[in-house]
């Protein structure tokens, strides 16, 4: 069951993918609003027939000479696997797709919404390992590029601790990995710190992490909306004077 609710979530990623922002009309087999933006983000969520629900989210890639769909879905939910390879075929407003996952094919097909913003469709799965030969619905919506400046105030969660603003360039590939460099002002000891993914961004997922010249290390762990405009932001330091703080707060895209 968890099975199929992974593929079925990396199946919408894909296909949401596909609607991105280039002219599907240039590529062989494709048109109507399957338009694929090679930097966007896609949320899935999927509603297994048993009523059980999961999630996903990735970046996808599309091959505009033949029509052709491939890519990595992770921040899994529930957590089957911690990611899950997609390949398929986009026809027009048609998405047809599968994720292969030890040896198990899911199969779905779906439908782009008019201004490929999002998607949705049905998903089947086989049984056996993770999945248990069923079959639901998902759903998918883009998130656009985390590619801006950030800027807001993150507060430490002990009181005595002042906050601090942070602003933050970020650049997001093709692939869906993210840098930047951070400006840090008012806090005692933080500054400007180079930051960089572990893993591609997931959809609402993304997590940022660096190591300053002092020793410090600062990771971020954030939340998108889904209109690509506000970042959720868990933050903790390892090492250094502010060794083991911790907190929270919001940035907004400028």
């Amino acid at each position: 069951m968890k099975l199929i609710y992974v593929i079925a979530i990396s199946t919408l990623a894909v296909i949401l993918v596909s609607c991105g922002g280039t002219n599907s009309a240039n590529r062989d087999g494709g048109g109507g609003d399957a338009l694929f933006a090679l930097q966007d983000n896609w949320q899935i969520t999927m509603s297994s027939m048993s009523g059980t629900k999961g999630s996903a989210g990735g970046v996808f890639q599309e091959n505009f000479h033949d029509g052709t769909v491939s890519g990595v879905l992770g921040n899994i939910n529930p957590p089957c696997a911690s990611n899950g390879a997609l390949s398929g075929s986009i026809q027009q407003n048609s998405i047809n797709f599968s994720l292969n996952e030890s040896g198990l094919v899911i199969v779905y097909m779906g439908t782009i919404a008019e201004g490929a913003k999002s998607m949705s469709g049905t998903y089947t799965a086989p049984a056996g390992n993770c999945t248990i030969g069923d079959s639901g619905t998902w759903t998918a919506n883009r998130i656009p590029a985390v590619t801006g400046t950030w800027k807001g105030t993150l507060t430490p969660s002990s009181g005595g601790q002042a906050p601090f603003q942070v602003m933050l360039p970020l650049t997001q590939d093709s692939t869906g990995k993210v840098t930047g460099t951070s400006a840090i002002t008012g806090s005692s000891c933080l500054n400007a710190i180079s930051l960089a993914t572990a893993s591609p961004i997931a959809g609402q997922q993304l997590i940022l992490a660096g190591q300053f010249d002092t020793g410090s290390a600062l990771q971020l762990t954030t939340t998108l909306d889904l209109s690509g405009t506000t970042m959720n932001v868990d933050y903790s330091i390892t090492g250094g004077s502010c060794d083991g703080q911790v907190g929270s707060g919001t940035l907004k895209k400028q």
